[in-house]
C-alpha cells in the first residue's frame, strides 16, 4: 500500500483521452492495439542495434587526432554524425514513451481488475502498481489569486521556454525584454540542415 490509498478512494479516477486527445494519444490508443513486444519492440531494437554500428564507421568519433587540433572538417564532420546520432536516439526515445504509456495504461487496469498492487516475475523484478494524486490545472486565473493571497508570489515562475521565446518575440519587434529578464548572444548554437540525408 502507499502513502495515498486511503485518500486516492475519495477522488475520481483522472480520465484518460482516447485518440482523439492529439498525437500522442493517438500513437498509445494504436499501441494498445498492437502486440508490442512483436512488432514495435522489434522495430525498437534493431534501430537501437543499427545506431550502435554507426559509431564505428566514422573515424572522427575515435580519438586519433595524435596530440593536433582537430581541422574545422573534422569537427563540422563530428558534430553532424553526433546530431544524427541523437536525433535518431530522439525518434527511439519517444516511441518508446508511446510504448511504456500504452502498457502502463494496460497493467493499471489489469492490476485493478485483478485486485493486485505487486507482482514479482520469475528472475526476480517486482512491478508494483501504486497510483498517485495527479493535478490538473483548470482555472489558472483562480489559481494565481490563490498564491498572490497566501504570499505566495514568488512561486509563480514562469518556465524559461515561454520567457525564451517572448523575448524573441520582443527583440524581433525591437522591443526591450520585460522587467527583471536580460538577453544574451549564445555563440554555441548551430543550425544544420539536411541531418535525414545520409551517405
Amino acid at each position: 500500500m502507499g502513502k495515498y490509498t486511503d485518500a486516492l478512494k475519495r477522488l475520481d479516477k483522472l480520465p484518460l483521452p482516447g485518440p482523439e486527445g492529439g498525437d500522442f494519444r493517438t500513437k498509445v490508443f494504436e499501441a494498445k492495439l498492437a502486440t508490442p513486444r512483436v512488432t514495435t519492440l522489434l522495430k525498437m531494437k534493431q534501430t537501437l542495434d543499427l545506431l550502435a554500428s554507426k559509431f564505428g564507421e566514422y573515424p572522427t568519433f575515435q580519438a586519433t587526432n595524435e596530440g593536433r587540433q582537430p581541422t574545422t572538417k573534422e569537427l563540422i564532420d563530428t558534430y553532424v554524425e553526433v546530431r544524427r546520432a541523437m536525433d535518431a536516439a530522439a525518434k527511439v526515445t519517444s516511441a518508446l514513451e508511446v510504448v511504456k504509456t500504452a502498457v502502463e495504461e494496460q497493467l493499471a487496469d489489469r492490476y485493478e481488475n485483478d485486485g493486485l498492487d505487486t507482482v514479482k516475475t520469475d528472475d526476480g523484478i517486482t512491478v508494483r502498481h501504486q497510483p498517485e494524486p495527479y493535478a490538473q490545472v483548470e482555472d489558472r486565473d483562480k489559481l494565481r489569486e490563490w498564491y498572490k493571497a497566501e504570499g505566495l508570489e514568488r512561486d509563480l515562475n514562469p518556465a524559461w521556454a515561454s520567457v525564451n521565446a517572448l523575448c524573441k518575440e520582443r527583440l524581433l519587434a525591437a522591443m526591450e525584454p520585460m522587467p527583471g529578464v536580460k538577453i544574451f548572444s549564445k555563440s554555441a548554437h548551430f543550425v544544420v540542415s539536411g541531418l535525414k540525408k545520409t551517405d
